[in-house]
């Protein structure tokens, strides 16, 4: 069984990196803290029994081809089935190859162990959203939002699921939300920009562009 230093340790450097790689935030988004990388020091102070599957992680991280990493998250699972991490990364790798499906019951095996991690419920409602099933995937982000009221990503993507389904009023409410919480974020501000013209409201684009400029 893995133990619970290594969960935290891998959790550190894993959701935020999957949302950079997937290209829907910007690198200035990312935290410096959730990008640690494992080094040897961490490696000694694993317990012996854990340090295959250390390993296993950071080959998987490491590689960028999606089948091999698929074949090392199957192989860290063997050794744990509740292992948080790897069923995500796994959701993560086959969502890239263009499994949905199977990368949707990934995530889903993920939330059955750890229910209350909103990086697990973004990268659900992330994988619903390329299949268009919108509804579904607003459900994940309100589920992560509830856990976490001040993530950006899920306000963002929140948003951008209502632009799709042509709500502007309901997509520029989340970036409002979003740039509550990073006013700096000029492309948020963009897209809350465009919608503010599509819904003609000219009061709000000159009070938005003053904002800007304070």
């Amino acid at each position: 069984m893995i133990k619970g230093s290594l969960r935290s340790f891998c959790h550190l450097f894993s959701l935020r990196f999957l949302i950079q790689e997937s290209g829907t935030i910007t690198k200035d988004q990312v935290r410096p803290e959730d990008s640690i990388k494992p080094g040897d020091s961490m490696i000694e102070e694993i317990p012996e029994g854990d340090k295959n599957t250390f390993e296993l992680l950071k080959r998987a991280k490491e590689t960028s081809d999606y089948d091999e990493k698929i074949k090392l998250y199957d192989e860290v699972l063997e050794l744990d089935r509740n292992f948080t991490e790897a069923w995500y990364q796994k959701g993560f790798a086959l969502d890239r190859k263009g499994k949905s499906d199977e990368a949707l019951t990934c995530y889903n095996e993920a939330l059955k162990i750890d229910p209350g991690n909103p990086g697990v419920w973004c990268l659900k409602g992330f994988v619903l959203n390329n299949m268009q099933k919108y509804e579904k995937a607003i459900e994940c982000y309100d589920e992560a939002l509830k856990i976490e009221p001040g993530d950006l990503f899920s306000w963002y993507q929140k948003g951008t699921i209502f632009e799709n389904l042509s709500k502007y009023e309901d997509a520029v409410e989340c970036y409002d939300r979003a740039l509550e919480l990073d006013p700096s974020d000029a492309y948020v501000n963009e897209r809350k920009m465009k919608l503010l013209q599509i819904l003609g409201k000219t009061k709000d684009i000159e009070e938005n562009i003053r904002n800007c400029m304070n």
